[in-house]
């Protein structure tokens, strides 16, 4: 009745606020519905409010009434009109996919990700920090079924997608890790991200392995540990992973007693594990080019993106942001020429989520680096871990504590903290990019609490473009 009313007297506020309630759209009265009385008042407003959330809402009636027929037909035949990510302001904007996955609505889920409902969602958690609706899945009570239907197996660029989303700085397995998740579902998210999720390392430099070890989650490690021997020992069930195992640095002693004996191992480590490549970090290190080069041409046998994917053994950092923060021009012209094509320079990252730009900025005298990446599209607006910009690093520029935090990365000492040269910033600038449809060159953190809770007056449009915005800022793709 509320609705009626107030699109009867064209009171655009009250209608936004229930609209955002998810009141239901499809009233009657009298013979009248409610769509018809929306357009009977002219008001433009009024009627893209009803009429544009109306479809979306009978979605969401069937899925209260769990009409699993009524739910499929629907998306077959009005997907085009159909918002599956429509967000319930008055509960922290969460939108319809949480509801499935707090309900174990399997056969549902299936079909919302087959129609293409993103995992990257905002939503608030209980503290009102933004968090995708992924990772609402990552706790102790979710079965493995809900988590297998949300990431079913060889779906597109799901690694990718695992790698980049984050919740306030941690990634998918660092908080499955934290939460406690069944074992099942902790086996199921190694599988669906990968090599590049599992040899992902924090700020301090270490993997999902390391942090298990040192929570005393042993039941953790032997999850990882048989993944990785079954990837290893079973390189035809799992094409590329044990080659990426070693491109991004993974450490294979902790586990090599368990490889022994079989028939593909030896092969491994005669020639991939050789990927791991200590020497050419040191010959960036030291600007040896001659010896870079040689290690180049013999490493392009072996893998042709090794410049461009590389990482030495324990170090989370790739060969490009090593020769920026060395300042080895001609070293970073070699490895952006042989970047490949399908690559964003914006997507390749180290252990603080920074891109070479971010470090190319933080000094006067890798001006000549910075134009360079610069040319190739290098982005200044991608966020780090701790939402910073290479514009942020920019406004550091040769400062004490920047010089620090690059002489932190180079002597590779992650026992301590990094240092923070934004500290004695009284005001921290909230920073907001480019839509998740094209941020390749955007953020990829997910933001602690920047950013307010809409308030149940936002328009449906309104929302559409604040649930943009947030995703701007959080997520990377």
């Amino acid at each position: 009745p509320g609705l009626w009313k107030s699109v009867e007297s064209e009171d655009i506020y009250r209608v936004r606020k229930l609209v955002n309630l998810w009141c239901r759209t499809d009233l009657h009265k009298n013979g009248v519905a409610l769509r018809d009385v929306a357009l009977g008042t002219g008001n433009e407003e009024i009627i893209s409010l009803i009429l544009g959330i109306f479809d979306s809402m009978k979605l969401v009636y069937h899925i209260y009434a769990k009409d699993i027929r009524a739910i499929s037909n629907l998306l077959e035949i009005n997907r085009p009109r159909l918002r599956l990510d429509l967000r319930k302001m008055s509960d922290r904007g969460a939108p319809i996919l949480y509801y499935l996955i707090t309900s174990e609505y399997i056969a549902a889920i299936e079909l919302f990700i087959k129609h293409g409902c993103q995992l990257y969602s905002i939503m608030q958690d209980d503290l009102g920090y933004d968090m995708p609706v992924l990772f609402s899945a990552l706790n102790a009570e979710v079965s493995a079924a809900v988590v297998e239907a949300l990431l079913p197996p060889g779906k597109h660029q799901q690694e990718e997608l695992l790698y980049k989303i984050l919740y306030r700085g941690h990634s998918v397995l660092e908080v499955a890790l934290a939460n406690n998740v069944n074992l099942d579902v902790f086996k199921v998210l190694i599988d669906r991200g990968g090599p590049l999720l599992l040899c992902d390392r924090n700020q301090a430099n270490q993997t999902v392995r390391d942090l298990a070890l040192l929570s005393k989650k042993s039941s953790y490690v032997n999850v990882i540990d048989q993944v990785l021997c079954d990837w290893i020992k079973n390189p035809n069930a799992h094409p590329g992973r044990r080659e990426k195992l070693a491109l991004y640095g993974w450490d294979f002693e902790v586990i090599k007693e368990d490889l022994k004996g079989n028939l593909y191992t030896d092969e491994f480590f005669t020639h991939f594990q050789n990927l791991q490549m200590q020497e050419i970090c040191q010959s960036i290190e030291s600007g040896d080019l001659n010896t870079f080069l040689e290690l180049k041409a013999d490493f392009e046998n072996e893998d042709e993106n090794f410049l461009w994917h590389g990482r030495m053994v324990g170090d989370g950092m790739p060969l490009l942001h090593k020769a920026v923060i060395y300042n080895r021009l001609s070293m970073v012209e070699i490895i952006l020429d042989h970047k490949p094509p399908t690559e964003s320079i914006d997507n390749l990252f180290d252990q603080n989520r920074r891109t070479a730009l971010h470090y190319a900025s933080a000094s006067a005298s890798f001006k000549d680096i910075k134009k360079l990446l610069m040319s190739y599209g290098c982005s200044e607006h991608v966020l780090d871990k701790v939402n910073r910009e290479p514009l942020d690093f920019r406004d550091k520029q040769d400062t004490a504590d920047m010089m620090q935090l690059l002489d932190r990365l180079k002597t590779k000492d992650f026992k301590e903290a990094e240092v923070d040269p934004w500290s004695d910033d009284k005001v921290v600038q909230i920073h907001t990019h480019s839509s998740p449809s094209t941020c390749c060159h955007s953020s990829n953190t997910i933001c602690e609490g920047t950013t307010s809770e809409p308030s149940d007056c936002e328009s449906f449009s309104e929302a559409s473009e604040e649930e943009s915005t947030r995703v701007k800022s959080c997520v990377i793709f």
